[in-house]
């Protein structure tokens, strides 16, 4: 079924849960012949702005701040780490990664071998997990001198 932009918007309940009239430059004279055609006009201008405000101002604000995550196991909530913080846990919980697990190497040496073998580097991300951190490496990068290949293509 398709929709022109005002009747999708007029359907989403999101949008009913607000009193358009209330907000005086969104107010307009309902004994006008196109009431209905303002009315879903200003939904319309009232949804730009909500999505602008989230979008542009709110999610930069949490960025500048906070770094936003996820936690294991809880897929559906966000958590929010102040940057200080979290730039801590990250060298803590690298530091303990490198004593187990990881080795670590100069850029330069990184960098020829990537090129040598035809790979993107990786990137290290952690996702809190009780009390530890589960490290997770992505490999979306794109391979120098090719045009779409990623290492995750390519493996």
């Amino acid at each position: 079924m398709k929709f022109n932009r005002f009747e999708m918007f007029t359907r989403i309940t999101f949008l009913d849960r607000f009193k358009i009239d209330d907000i005086p430059w969104l107010k307009f004279s309902a004994k006008s012949e196109n009431a209905k055609f303002f009315s879903n006009e200003n939904k319309f201008v009232f949804w730009k702005v909500l999505k602008w405000l989230f979008e542009e101002v709110i999610i930069s604000l949490l960025r500048c701040f906070f770094y936003c995550t996820e936690k294991q196991k809880e897929y559906s909530r966000i958590f929010y780490y102040r940057k200080a913080i979290w730039a801590l846990v990250m060298k803590m919980s690298i530091e303990d990664l490198q004593k187990d697990n990881l080795k670590a190497v100069e850029k330069k040496e990184m960098n020829s071998h990537c090129e040598n073998n035809n790979f993107a580097p990786g990137k290290l991300r952690l996702i809190p997990k009780g009390d530890t951190f589960r490290p997770i490496m992505t490999f979306n990068r794109k391979i120098p001198h090719t045009k779409n290949m990623t290492t995750n293509k390519k493996l």
